[in-house]
């Protein structure tokens, strides 16, 4: 319910943030489960986006793949292939994040954690797919939307997951600029 909050609609959070992001994209029944990013042209699962977000050299290694999935649909245009995302360790981003960091302390917040940083990048990816499809199913008022949730994540709520991207999205929020935002309308 609207009243219950993100924590009514899938439940309280795991303290042990990191373990129970690992668990809920590695461990869980739809782990290995391919699934596909249409706007990316991309065939993922999300053990496979966790690693890429989480720890790219080591993921590889535990997922015995060879290389990352690619975005076909930006590959497939030159002039667009500099918009494909790269495998990045957190210490890639030490500078941004701590710039981001100075301007939430400077406005009284706690500074983003490593778990809310890889849960924004997570967010950004294919992964938005089954984590929209919980919030959107979960409410069990249209069969469409149930339906996508089985079929994406099975039982996996990735509780802990959402609420650590909502932590995200409250603090950036404090910290960004509103602009405003042109949607692309197809069909």
């Amino acid at each position: 319910t609207f009243f219950g909050g993100l924590e009514g609609l899938i439940g309280a959070p795991n303290p042990k943030l990191r373990d129970a992001m690992e668990r809920e994209h590695c461990s869980a029944e739809d782990a290995s489960w391919p699934f596909d990013a249409s706007n990316y042209g991309t065939t993922t699962t999300s053990a496979t986006e966790f690693w890429f977000v989480v720890d790219p050299e080591k993921g590889l290694e535990l997922l015995k793949r060879a290389d990352w999935p690619q975005e076909t649909k930006l590959r497939s245009d030159p002039s667009r292939r500099h918009l494909c995302r790269e495998p990045k360790p957190i210490s890639a981003f030490e500078k941004e994040l701590a710039r981001v960091n100075g301007k939430l302390l400077e406005q009284d917040c706690a500074a983003l954690c490593d778990e809310e940083f890889w849960g924004a990048r997570l967010y950004t990816g294919p992964l938005f797919i089954k984590y929209n499809a919980i919030l959107r199913g979960l409410g069990g008022k249209a069969d469409f939307f149930m339906g996508r949730l089985k079929q994406l994540c099975g039982s996996n709520k990735y509780c802990t997951t959402l609420h650590i991207i909502n932590s995200a999205s409250v603090k950036l929020s404090k910290v960004m600029t509103a602009e405003r935002v042109y949607r692309g309308v197809s069909g």
